[in-house]
């Protein structure tokens, strides 16, 4: 209905984000806001660290090695504050969008 298919064989989050601002776009929701350019720029620098999403969630690559990761220290504090604001706006957006597509749904 939309445009877009379905990526379920990637977690390359910039292509995901781009699709949900295709999403987005289709609902006619205006323009990037403060917090959707704050989400981009957690999303790059989730990128920097880790271009597959693949170090986050296994401890080892797809032979079986060790993946090191490239930061020395991490503050881990501040990363679960920033991931709960990232989530909230997420969450957010997925009731927007869920509440556009009903309405769609029952308009026409």
């Amino acid at each position: 209905m939309v445009g877009v298919s379905s990526l379920w064989k990637t977690h390359d989050l910039s292509t995901l984000w781009n699709t949900v601002k295709i999403v987005v776009e289709y609902y006619g929701v205006e323009g990037e806001d403060d917090s959707a350019l704050v989400v981009t720029d957690i999303i790059a620098e989730f990128e920097k660290l880790d271009r597959g999403s693949f170090s986050f969630r296994y401890p080892v690559d797809k032979e079986g090695n060790l993946i090191k990761f490239e930061l020395e220290s991490c503050d881990l504090v501040n990363l679960a504050d920033v991931m709960k604001g990232f989530e909230g706006y997420i969450d957010g957006l997925n009731g927007l969008l869920d509440n556009l597509k009903h309405a769609s749904d029952n308009y026409f």
